[in-house]
């Protein structure tokens, strides 16, 4: 030291010597003395390195970054001091996340060199190094990526298209044209909780800093977000939400509900106009629109718009979470808990260790409920077991008990969301034999059951998803029409629907109240309203079934006096989108036809149309065979019974003989009814009294045949 202050010149092997002597024996005062003695002398990387080292090993954060300053001026291109300072923060400053800041200084520090040049050579235009600008957002990149668990194979391919991106990001930077940059629009394909909307951010925020995208926002969006309830609203809601995102990611989850699968007598759903408005779009610049969904639905959306993958390039396919994955994703939501979360200041207990814990997830859940489920089961399991935790503990708990989630706690989480599922499934299946069972008392009519069938399974399996949490959106009252001549079970399929709506939390009971023209329709000014929000408020909670719906909107004809059923209807339909009533309008097919004219929202709010078909001369002779061996204590027929020779095959041709289409059309299962009323009283015109015995309660074939050529020839005078 003296030396070098009288003006001697010891070599630089000599201070590097010392100045790592100083540093090994923890003296940084000395050692950084010694360092400031070689400065007027030239600049040494290796006496900054010494010192850098002995910053680390002692841990003098602050010194350290002062050092890596004047080594990053030195020597622009050395990486290894931010290695350095990333070790010095990670041992001595655990309170950080030291990549992030160590990536803060880098950046800070390259400004101040690129300042520092600047200034030195004002005349000299510097070239740029892309190569470690470009080389800095791929490793942003990757640590964003590192932080997902799991997806490797997916995780893969991101990085593959993320490199070529970055490259021709530096083609462009170096000035070579490659012509006209487009969006990359994307596909993510995937079962829920499979990381989709987090990789969405995470390319949101690359687009926007190789200059793709003017912003780094996403904006997330589902079909409640994008579908309106009436003609000409999707459209503006569409371009609403298209707005919003521009200079963004417009994320679209569950995309495929908008090309919803078409079930026969369903009306013309919106979805697919907000598709189109979106494909519209796809050619702008500043937008990146990124398609979301479980892959086989989504084929739909494929197949809907022919465009669609000629401008949606980029597929990629999220996989289902290995028990490993999910038990490290638990260890760190644990381990990373932000003030929000209902699990902030809670730990796991010592023996929770990864392995122990994967092995609970594998012998606690089925693999069904975890492809189901995927990240969204830790967050299930970790409540639970918080639950579990306060339920164990007593009033007088203190210390770490109170804050410690054990093994027990996470296993007892997971078994009871297990047990949850497994209940949720037996209850859904039972909803659905239940209805198959309500179905199988039906005859005929196996095209409308079928459309029934699927109906009721689409209800109980977005029921299902929202037992599960998954958001669907406003759930909307399903109003339908039952189109058909009288007598074709309309009334016994309500009551059939009534309960199943009920079961599944659509309605808040199962009553049907069955009214009409004559129950809503006043005979003075001003009585119809009140007569209809009075039928109206009885059936809340329930379903209103309106049978000859058309006769509320009469063919109108000149000299005739304004009819008060349109009244009726428009009271009726303002009260469609209010939620706790679903509304059946029954009719003929093309009287019907005029409800759905006379006013121009009926097809919007009424969205589901079922045909009921006419039963065909077999269908009537199972049903008369089905009602004579179900007798009620309140029927007339109590206690009768068919004479042998009363065969299935025997009663059909007995009814296709003596009677006409037309009439069976006309009267359907009304024909069983009046035909065994009929054959009843030819019985008792044939019988005298001194009949004893079965003869006083046998149908024979002779009195069907009466029955039923009596009520044709009624029916020929009519």
């Amino acid at each position: 030291m003296v030396m070098m202050e009288n003006g001697f010149s010891p070599d630089d092997v000599t201070m590097v010597s010392a100045t790592s002597a100083c540093g090994s024996l923890g003296d940084l005062s000395l050692a950084f003395q010694l360092h400031k003695c070689a400065m007027p002398m030239k600049p040494n990387v290796v006496i900054w390195g010494c010192l850098m080292g002995a910053c680390e090993k002692f841990g003098n954060v602050k010194m350290g970054e002062w050092v890596s300053k004047h080594l990053v001026e030195l020597e622009p291109e050395n990486d290894g001091v931010f290695v350095v300072l990333s070790n010095i923060y990670a041992k001595h400053k655990p309170d950080c996340s030291a990549r992030n800041e160590v990536y803060e200084i880098k950046s800070l520090y390259t400004v101040l060199l690129c300042q520092m040049l600047n200034q030195q050579n004002e005349n000299i235009e510097e070239p740029k190094d892309y190569g470690n600008e470009i080389k800095g957002k791929m490793e942003e990149f990757e640590y964003e990526l590192s932080k997902i668990v799991g997806l490797e194979e997916l995780k893969l391919e991101l990085r593959k298209w993320a490199k070529g991106l970055l490259m021709d990001e530096k083609r462009r930077a170096m000035g070579i044209n490659l012509g006209r940059r487009k969006a990359p629009h994307m596909v993510f394909l995937g079962n829920p909780g499979t990381g989709k909307t987090t990789v969405a951010r995470i390319l949101g925020k690359l687009l926007h800093c190789v200059g793709v995208l003017s912003s780094d926002k996403v904006t997330e969006v589902q079909r409640s977000n994008l579908v309106g309830e009436y003609v000409g609203q999707t459209a503006v809601k569409t371009r609403k939400k298209i707005e919003e995102a521009k200079g963004g990611l417009l994320f679209v989850d569950e995309a495929y509900r908008l090309a919803p699968q078409q079930r026969a007598g369903q009306y013309t759903d919106f979805g697919k106009e907000a598709l189109e408005e979106i494909m519209s779009v796809l050619e702008d610049d500043n937008l990146v629109v990124i398609f979301a969904g479980y892959s086989e639905p989504m084929k739909r959306v494929f197949s809907t718009n022919e465009g669609f993958c000629r401008r949606v390039t980029y597929f990629f396919q999220f996989g289902d979470f290995s028990c490993n994955d999910l038990a490290e994703m638990l260890l760190l939501k644990m381990n990373k808990q932000d003030e929000k979360s209902r699990l902030f200041g809670f730990k796991l207990h010592p023996s929770c260790t990864c392995d122990v814990v994967r092995g609970v997830i594998e012998k606690n859940s089925t693999k069904k409920l975890r492809n189901n489920m995927n990240g969204g089961l830790v967050d299930h399991m970790l409540n639970n077991a918080r639950e579990n935790l306060d339920c164990r503990l007593s009033f007088n708990s203190i210390g770490d008990e109170l804050m410690t989630i054990t093994l027990h706690d996470l296993e007892a989480g997971l078994q009871l969301l297990a047990h949850r599922e497994k209940k949720y499934e037996n209850g859904f299946k039972g909803k659905m034999e239940e209805l198959e069972y309500e179905l199988s008392k039906i005859v005929g009519l196996e095209e409308l059951k079928l459309q029934l069938r699927k109906w009721g399974k689409g209800l109980l399996l977005d029921e299902k998803r929202r037992a599960m949490g998954i958001k669907l959106g406003h759930r909307k009252a399903p109003h339908m029409a039952f189109l058909g001549n009288p007598g074709t079970g309309k009334t016994t399929v309500a009551r059939i629907l009534g309960k199943l709506l009920h079961s599944v939390g659509v309605l808040s009971s199962d009553k049907v109240i069955e009214v009409q023209r004559s129950d809503l329709v006043g005979e003075y000014i001003g009585q119809t309203g009140p007569k209809t929000r009075k039928m109206i408020e009885e059936a809340k909670g329930g379903v209103l079934f309106v049978d000859e719906a058309y006769r509320l909107a009469p063919r109108q004809r000149a000299g005739d006096c304004i009819d008060f059923g349109v009244e009726a209807l428009e009271e009726i339909m303002s009260i469609l989108e209010d939620g706790d009533l679903v509304v059946i309008f029954a009719g003929y097919t093309e009287p019907m036809k005029r409800v759905f004219s006379s006013n121009e929202g009926f097809c919007r709010r009424v969205t589901h149309f079922f045909e009921f078909d006419d039963f065909s001369c077999h269908d009537l002779a199972e049903m008369l065979m089905i009602k004579m061996n179900k007798q009620d204590e309140k029927s007339r027929l109590f206690g009768f019974k068919f004479h042998p020779s009363c065969t299935l095959d025997v009663v059909r041709g007995l009814i296709e003989k003596n009677s006409s289409e037309k009439l069976r059309k006309k009267m359907n299962g009304g024909l069983v009814d009046h035909m065994l009323n009929n054959a009843r009283e030819n019985l008792d015109s044939r019988l005298d009294f001194d009949s004893i015995g079965d003869q006083l309660l046998t149908i024979t074939l002779n009195d069907l045949e009466a029955g039923l050529k009596l009520l044709a020839k009624r029916a020929k005078v009519e």
